[in-house]
Formats: C-alpha cells, structure tokens, sequence
C-alpha cells in the first residue's frame, strides 16, 4: 500500500479531511513511530529481527533496542557493538523502526496485516489536533486498548 491509498482510508475511517493531503505525512510518520513502540512492547515479529552479532559488527539500519532490553554481552560504542571476550553472540533479538515516508508514492512501512492499525492511530492523531481538549484524557486508554487487538489478532 502507498501513502495516498492510506490516506483515502484514513478519510474514510475519520471523517477529518485535512486540506492538503501533504498535510498527514507528520501525522503518518509519528502514527508509525507510535505503532512501532507499541509492537516493540509486544515484541511483535513485525519490528523484531534476529542475527548473530560478531565483535565490531556496526549496528545495522533502524536498530532501536536489544530484545529483551539487557541480557547480552554486548554495548554499544560509537556506532558498532562490542561483544565481551570479542566473541560471536548467536541470536541476538533486537528492534527495528520503521522507515517515515516522504511522499505520496511512497510505500507504507507495515505488513498488510497492521495497516488499520496505523489508519486508527492517524485518525486519532488528526482528531486529537482539531478537539484537543476532549482528547487530551483518552491517549493511554486509546493505546492501551489498540495494543490489546494487536495481541488478540497475533494469539499473544
């Protein structure tokens, strides 16, 4: 899916039309960004990548976090990982964040699977901006709630 598809979905489900559809690409990228933490949380395999870390390997693109947060006998220095004893650490389970998109024809960075999950979160975003007020209380219970159907739709 591409970003003006997403945005025709993300009119449907929240009757919040933006003037110019360049308008959502912050509302996109920070609705990606919130889902990829709530994924991360869940240690959902949509941002949960596995490999085997040598010393002096260079963090690879997107790395957020090691999964779980501590464990492994790595740090990081400058840019690469360090592992103690210079050995190879095998399965080494870390996070990853999604690409933003910049454009229009830009592809969304979510399986199939997890785009209503991001037209939701968007929705919100855009009618938290115009009804602040009523919306301010509603942020844990709306994640919180959207991390529950994530869990229920995955059988964790």
């Amino acid at each position: 899916m591409v970003v003006s598809e997403l945005i025709t979905e993300i009119n449907l489900e929240s009757n919040e039309i933006l003037d110019n559809e360049k308008e959502y690409i912050p509302y996109i990228n920070a609705a990606i960004d919130h889902l990829s933490m709530i994924l991360t949380a869940i240690k959902d395999r949509e941002v949960i990548k596995r490999k085997s870390i040598n010393n002096n390997d260079v963090i690879p693109v997107g790395f957020m976090q090691f999964v779980p947060k501590q464990g492994y006998p790595i740090t990081i220095n400058n840019g690469s990982f360090e592992t103690y004893g210079q050995k190879e650490v095998r399965d080494v389970y870390y996070a990853v964040k999604k690409t933003h998109i910049a454009n229009m024809a830009d592809s969304i960075p979510f399986t199939e699977l997890y785009t209503h999950y991001l037209v939701q979160l968007v929705s919100y975003l855009v009618k938290k901006k115009s009804l602040m007020i009523e919306y301010a209380g509603f942020d844990k219970g709306f994640i919180d709630s959207l991390t529950q159907l994530i869990q229920q739709s995955r059988g964790y």
